[in-house]
């Protein structure tokens, strides 16, 4: 039978067995997203034996819905689909762009296996074990929804905030070292005075666009592409950029140096109340790294 087992305040290592399959794994998670702490509810009536839908909300208590779709087209898979969810007509509607496809989770039906799970009411990460899928940018990273930050002024104050501020990527979609291949997908977004949905609503990122960093060795924040030859420890918030729009942060989520370890390794950062880089902050708080793909690594509270 699987289990779940807390590793912190947001954190959980969820172990199953082979005879288990997807429906255990969901219903051993559902206990665990339905908790009062992290805020899922799960919705029984858009769920099926192959699909399990949780609702939660952002800031502005706008819903939507992460679907985990398992797939069993191409050695057994688990997606985590971003939507937004239609209270009146009770579906989901605006598919995050991407969210279905190339980057999943691993589920192993022979042998069993693991995923450490990492759930806040602001954002759902998980990682799963698969040794022959790991170092695969497709199989070897997590996959995650975060709510964001609203710091444009069309995007928070428009007729069309109606829409839930959220956001997916994994790290796959985040893996290039050269800032060129850095992916992020959003149900709708608002942009230019037009509604963007689908893949309008997703963007191939580079570091100017997305990210704020810290030098740890003095703690001074700096915009800017990361030295990636000088050996400099950093920390990274992660931004939704457009066209150089920034929209802004992600919850939880930080880049780190590839060097500053290995999967639950903890890195201790200087964060405020939201989790968000602050290098007044007078203590350091844990965070798990969690790998991306080659050679990246990332960061979420413990």
């Amino acid at each position: 039978m699987a289990t779940i087992t807390e590793i912190g305040t947001n954190s959980a290592y969820l172990e199953y067995t082979s005879s288990d399959g997807f429906v255990g794994v969901m219903d051993i998670l559902e206990i665990y997203l339905t908790n009062a702490s992290k805020g899922y509810v799960f919705m029984d009536s858009l769920s099926d034996d192959n699909n399990y839908v949780f609702k939660n909300v952002d800031d502005a208590g706008r819903p939507y819905c992460i679907k985990f779709r398992f797939d069993t087209s191409n050695n057994n898979r688990i997606y985590t689909e971003l939507y937004e969810y239609d209270e009146t007509n009770n579906q989901l509607i605006n598919k995050t762009y991407r969210s279905n496809e190339r980057v999943a989770q691993p589920i192993d039906l022979n042998a069993g296996g693991y995923f450490y799970i990492f759930a806040h009411p602001k954002w759902f990460v998980w990682y799963g074990s698969s040794p022959a899928r790991q170092g695969d940018w497709n199989w070897g990273s997590w996959t995650g929804v975060f709510v964001r930050e609203r710091a444009v002024g069309e995007d928070a104050t428009n007729i069309n905030y109606n829409y839930p501020a959220v956001a997916f990527t994994s790290g796959g979609h985040l893996r290039g070292s050269d800032g060129n291949y850095r992916f992020w997908g959003c149900p709708r977004l608002y942009y230019s005075a037009a509604v963007k949905t689908g893949e309008n609503a997703s963007k191939w990122s580079y570091w100017s666009n997305g990210l704020k960093l810290v030098n740890r060795n003095n703690n001074n924040f700096f915009d800017g592409d990361p030295d990636w030859f000088t050996g400099q420890y950093y920390a990274a918030d992660i931004i939704v950029g457009y066209n150089y729009q920034k929209f802004g942060r992600l919850y939880g989520l930080k880049e780190i140096n590839s060097n500053l370890g290995n999967l639950m390794d903890i890195v201790k950062l200087k964060v405020d109340a939201n989790y968000f880089l602050d290098d007044t902050a007078t203590t350091e708080t844990d965070f798990f790294i969690i790998p991306g793909g080659s050679p990246l690594r990332f960061a979420i509270p413990k």
